[in-house]
């Protein structure tokens, strides 16, 4: 009677799912999550301790809310009346009003800013939705979780009920294909997405995949507040899109300014601001954006100009390069030109510059050639170059899969469009460099190589507008030019994103005279 007892004990377990052992933290309480490599290689400039604090600063978001004043039609004192009024008695969780917390920020002038007030003290909820990590990282920066980013969630959630978000950091379940129940801070859901096969054993102290001692040791499963279900359970599996869950009481909380006085700002993250007055581009210039998309730093050049001049601004997308007409349209700007182009081969080839014909205005530039389209050479005032990157700067971020090798391929990508821009660039112009990213193999470790390949000298922040903090030591830069770069640390700016921004000045032609 025992032994048939007990095969039926294991007869039963095996029609049982395999449960899954999760862990529940906050947002607030999770670190970025990286590969050792990474983590390692971080090291060797930050040292341990530095990227332990870059790790927590960045799975955060910055402190404050950035809008960039378009001062080519509004002043920022009337635009601060106009936001207090439209944000009237709203109030943040913390219980303030929001219009009593909008401040001009302290050293740029087209600045306002407004706080990101958090962590709130909120508890779970028993009823949940579970969503995929980049869904999880946008609804912590205020976004609702439409249909396509659902991952799982309570049984009994219906329309209108209060529900936890809990966001899959690993993103286990759609990875991994877990459809069975799982089980984490005493409560249970049932996971609707995944390939529907067998449940992999993942059980407690495993992971579902590769081991990684910087990345959680079970599924981590974390909690960004509290929402209102758009949909019911059924409803959600059923959708293909929609919103499923909108966000009404967020551990980081922020107003929403979708809409709100349209044309008179620009969303921006404060460091991008800061890299535009430093390029300090003048009325009547003509100026290159190199990689602009979606156009808030293009938009901001010609706003500095007083809709006087020409700014070119490229993109290898046609799609994105519409977007930059679209966000120039938007703030009434009319020396915008966007086009589809890459800029890795945006110079005119020498043998071609030295057979043209004589130079079309600026506005209608790029030049036609039997090769292709091309903008002349040395020939503008300033250039800005926020090139592709790793982007390990943007926040908030709960994990990031790149390799080490991955963060070097995009330093050799860079180079090639370093190499046009010097060709671009007039002798005696100035160019800005500028990254989201905090590897200095993409920040300081490039301006280095470009010092060694071209005649540049590196130029201090504008007056006034120094906000980051000096560059990572060990990269190749002497103490002088390390001092001049300008890196945001989110670990020591919390206010900002992770940035990079360089001043650097022509000191002669690259291309010989005949």
């Amino acid at each position: 009677e025992m032994a048939e007892a007990g095969e039926a004990e294991a007869k039963r377990k095996q029609k049982q799912p395999e449960r899954v052992i999760c862990k529940l933290v906050t947002v607030a309480e999770k670190p970025l999550q990286l590969k050792d490599e990474v983590v390692e290689y971080l090291e060797k400039y930050y040292g341990k301790d530095g990227v332990e604090r870059l790790r927590a600063s960045l799975s955060r978001p910055p402190s404050i809310t950035t809008l960039r004043v378009n001062t080519n039609v509004i002043e920022r004192d009337e635009l601060i009346k106009k936001l207090k009024a439209e944000l009237g008695d709203k109030k943040a969780t913390s219980g303030e009003k929001w219009a009593d917390l909008i401040r001009p920020h302290p050293q740029l002038p087209d600045v306002v800013t407004l706080p990101v007030v958090g962590p709130a003290a909120i508890a779970p909820v028993e009823k949940e939705v579970v969503v995929g990590r980049k869904c999880g990282e946008a609804m912590m920066r205020g976004a609702s979780a439409y249909v396509p980013g659902i991952a799982g969630g309570s049984r009994d959630v219906k329309e209108g009920d209060i529900v936890s978000v809990i966001v899959d950091s690993n993103d286990a379940i759609l990875k991994a294909g877990i459809t069975n129940v799982c089980k984490h801070g005493g409560m249970e859901a049932k996971y609707m997405k995944g390939s529907g096969g067998k449940a992999p054993k993942v059980r407690e102290g495993e992971s579902a995949g590769k081991k990684n001692k910087h990345r959680a040791g079970v599924p981590e499963f974390a909690f960004v507040g509290l929402g209102i279900a758009k949909m019911s359970r059924a409803e959600i599996v059923k959708a293909e899109k929609g919103v499923a869950v909108e966000l009404t009481a967020p551990l980081f909380d922020a107003p929403s300014l979708n809409n709100v006085l349209p044309g008179l700002f620009y969303l921006q993250n404060l460091p991008s601001s800061v890299a535009a007055h430093n390029l300090n581009p003048l009325p009547g210039e003509v100026v290159l954006d190199m990689c602009a998309a979606p156009g808030g730093k293009t938009t901001h050049i010609a706003t500095l100009m007083g809709n006087k001049g020409v700014v070119h601004a490229c993109d290898r997308s046609s799609v994105k390069a519409k977007k930059i007409e679209e966000a120039a349209r938007h703030l009434s700007l009319t020396i915008v030109h966007a086009h589809k182009m890459d800029s890795t081969k945006s110079a005119m080839p020498v043998e071609l510059s030295s057979s043209a014909s004589p130079l079309p205005p600026p506005a209608e530039w790029p030049i036609s050639t039997p090769k292709g389209k091309f903008f002349p050479r040395e020939s503008f005032d300033r250039i800005l170059l926020d090139p592709p990157c790793s982007g390990l700067g943007l926040r908030p971020k709960l994990e990031e899969l790149a390799a080490v090798r991955e963060l070097t391929e995009h330093s050799l990508y860079q180079r090639l469009i370093f190499e046009n821009a010097m060709a671009l660039l007039k002798p005696g112009g100035e160019m800005v460099y500028s990254t989201c990213t905090i590897n200095p193999g993409e920040n300081e470790e490039m301006v280095a190589w470009a010092l060694k390949h071209f005649p540049l000298e590196v130029l201090p922040a504008r007056e006034g507008y120094r906000v980051g903090g000096e560059g990572v030591a060990g990269t190749g830069l002497n103490e002088a030019d390390r001092e001049k770069v300008q890196l945001f640390n989110p670990a020591d700016t919390p206010s900002c994103i992770g940035f990079f921004v360089t001043r650097l000045r022509k000191t002669a032609s690259i291309d010989k005279v005949e």
